[in-house]
């Protein structure tokens, strides 16, 4: 086989061809996870930096679980330096978590060589989350929108929830900015039952006096009252 650095066979490192080999099978496997991930994602938008930083933990923990070897010193010394650096970003669904602790334990298994495992426990849980999306949470799915209605005044924000309460399994309003000419902007997030049809309250909103536009958007697909 091809040595390009000798002196770390001298050390107990991998070779740079089997570096190479692992790292390329966790950029396919932590691929697949994320897709999966991507696929069977039932949040309000999907976040596009947890895709990317599902494939880049996989590759991170298997370079760490190859520089760490069978050396006890080499363990304790990336634990130091680990422990210096506080990770604050919270994630506030166990199902995110569980993904991105799938890939790192894949690049656990990578990092000691344990391709069998890694394969195979890669496509199992991967298999699994696709069973569950489909058995279990479609049936219970839920559609998220996003309400966006121009009134002139405040008062009438407490009329619309009244609307807008009993046909929707959850709403939360995000945001609210004062327009031109002593208008409101009002935003909320709304959560439905999917395949309920929403013209209903949508016309009685816009039949308010006082509200003078009702955007509904699910999806990108934006409808006008």
């Amino acid at each position: 086989m091809l040595e390009f650095f000798p002196v770390e066979l001298q050390s107990g490192f991998p070779t740079f061809i089997t570096a190479i080999y692992t790292l390329m099978w966790g950029l396919v496997l932590a691929s697949l996870i994320a897709v999966t991930h991507k696929k069977t994602y039932t949040g309000f938008v999907y976040p596009d930096q947890f895709f990317i930083s599902m494939i880049l933990a996989t590759l991170v923990s298997t370079a760490v679980m190859m520089s760490i070897g069978d050396s006890l010193a080499r363990g304790l010394g990336i634990f130091g330096a680990l422990a210096i650096i506080r990770f604050r970003t919270r994630i506030e669904e166990p199902k995110n978590l569980l993904f991105l602790f799938s890939t790192l334990a894949l690049g656990i298994a990578l990092g000691v060589y344990g391709f069998s495992i890694a394969i195979s426990s890669t496509f199992m849980f991967c298999l699994v989350a696709w069973l569950l999306h489909f058995f279990v949470e479609r049936k219970n799915q839920k559609e998220r929108f996003t309400l966006v209605v121009t009134i002139e005044t405040m008062e009438l924000a407490t009329q619309i929830e009244q609307i807008i309460k009993p046909l929707s399994v959850k709403i939360r309003l995000v945001s609210q900015q004062k327009g031109k000419e002593a208008t409101w902007q009002l935003e909320w997030q709304v959560v439905r039952v999917a395949g309920e049809a929403a013209t209903s309250f949508l016309q009685q909103m816009s039949e308010i006096e006082g509200v003078l536009q009702v955007k509904w958007s699910k999806s990108g697909n934006l409808v006008r009252v």
